[in-house]
């Protein structure tokens, strides 16, 4: 079986591995890379490609770049191969680690693909993403962990502290230069050209697990970078209210908890704590377990459970509520045009490798949802409700925050039905389990 980089390489003139570096006020990891990319303080500080033609040259073109223009760099790149080799590069295959979360939006936030298109109007350019490549492999999706897995050399020790020091701005909002420092410019340039090797080495011992052929790849690749550069419509102002309301009643339950507690708990996410707390109250726990959901729910189940204890760890399950981190979420995510981007994941679940997302976990919705009036209620009037009714509510309200684009459109909502339990056995070519769902 051909790797990737194999399969590249017989099916592109020229394959480009690339990694950027990049600075912004903007926080990537609670954003996401669309709104990431549209932050105005969001700029490329440093680009590093290795080029592969047909072949298997490695081209003389592999070049480390200060505030790059990438359009220039893959230029560079084409004209070299047409000026030595192939006079008519027809496509090229750009890969990077991240390229959809990360690399696509950056690249689409700056025009690459339409100023390519207008330098060399016959050109095709197709993404690929060895993030998605490690994890329909089964391998950990980052970069330094897939280089442990795989063993093969790992990214420079020194990055963490490289990247906290100039992708994000100091204290006092301004960020360091990083030409001011020639010590740590040569040892980014050094870190940035690694994760670039790093890229081109996961593509060489990884396969197209899932996919029969790049083209099946790029099908899913494409359709799903769509969805997330088209995203979903919010209602806004609705999110902010429960958010206030929300944050309202987090904050009373959180109250509430320290004053049951004597101050011993100061919050609803105040786990050590909250331990301690619960071992010091009941001999049904001790302070070394671990203490989930699960674990608090047979807690309060025991008949012999302090009921001091029991209300306590209700209005912990009540603070912790998801529902908190989805309109959170729905606010970090959302794009200048009060559009959410960039959350769905190609292989993104860990264990079926299904399409997932990140964020505002667009795939995993609460399905039960509020009738129109307990809807206003939530909107206008929350106070009417006690605070763990808000964030109950709160939760069943979350599907109902994402709106058709257009006010004469409407949601057709289908659902298959067991749809895994239905698949498996006609995989397994089981029919007596298939005539039970008959």
């Amino acid at each position: 079986m051909a790797s990737i980089h194999e399969m590249l390489l017989g099916e592109y003139d020229l394959v480009i591995y690339i990694d950027t570096e990049t600075r912004s006020e903007c926080d990537l990891l609670k954003c996401g890379g669309w709104k990431y990319a549209e932050d105005r303080t969001t700029e490329i500080m440093m680009a590093s490609m290795i080029v592969y033609s047909a072949g298997q040259r490695e081209s003389p073109t592999r070049a480390n770049y200060l505030s790059p223009c990438i359009d220039t760099m893959i230029m560079a790149a084409v004209a070299y191969e047409e000026q030595h080799h192939n006079p008519h590069v027809a496509n090229i295959a750009l890969v990077a680690h991240n390229m959809d979360g990360f690399e696509y939006p950056i690249f689409m936030q700056e025009e690459v693909f339409e100023l390519l298109q207008s330098y060399h109007p016959d050109l095709r350019v197709d993404c690929f993403d060895s993030a998605t490549f490690c994890r329909m492999n089964g391998v950990p999706a980052s970069l330094n962990h897939a280089a442990q897995y795989l063993l093969c050399e790992t990214k420079l020790e020194t990055g963490t502290r490289l990247i906290n020091t100039y992708s994000k701005p100091r204290k006092d909002g301004a960020f360091n230069i990083l030409e001011h420092n020639a010590a740590d410019l040569a040892e980014m340039i050094d870190y940035c050209d690694r994760d670039t090797a790093l890229v081109k080495r996961v593509c060489e011992v990884m396969y197209l697990a899932s996919y029969i052929t790049l083209e099946l790849y790029l099908r899913q690749a494409d359709s799903i970078r769509t969805l997330n550069d088209r995203g979903v419509s919010v209602a806004v102002d609705d999110i902010e209210d429960i958010t206030a309301a929300v944050a309202e009643a987090k904050a009373f339950i959180d109250r509430a908890i320290c004053d049951k507690t004597a101050g011993s708990v100061a919050k609803a996410s105040s786990l050590p704590s909250l331990k301690r707390w619960v071992s010091f109250q009941t001999p049904l726990y001790d302070a070394g377990q671990t203490l989930d959901v699960a674990r608090r729910a047979d807690i309060m189940a025991d008949k012999t459970c302090p009921e001091i204890v029991r209300r306590v760890l209700t209005l912990v399950d009540a603070g912790n509520s998801a529902s908190v981190k989805k309109y959170t979420a729905f606010a970090n995510y959302m794009c200048e045009d009060e559009i959410i981007r960039g959350c769905y994941v190609d292989h993104g679940a860990g264990q079926t490798t299904r399409l997932s997302s990140r964020g505002v976990q667009l795939h995993n919705m609460n399905r039960d949802t509020l009738d129109s009036e307990s809807l206003n209620t939530l909107v206008t009037d929350p106070q009417r409700w006690g605070a763990r009714m808000i964030l109950e509510n709160a939760a069943k309200a979350v599907r109902q925050m994402i709106i058709p684009r257009r006010p004469d459109a409407a949601f057709i909502m289908a659902d298959w039905s067991n749809i895994e339990a239905r698949v498996t056995p006609w995989l397994a070519n089981t029919t007596e389990a298939l005539s039970k769902l008959e």
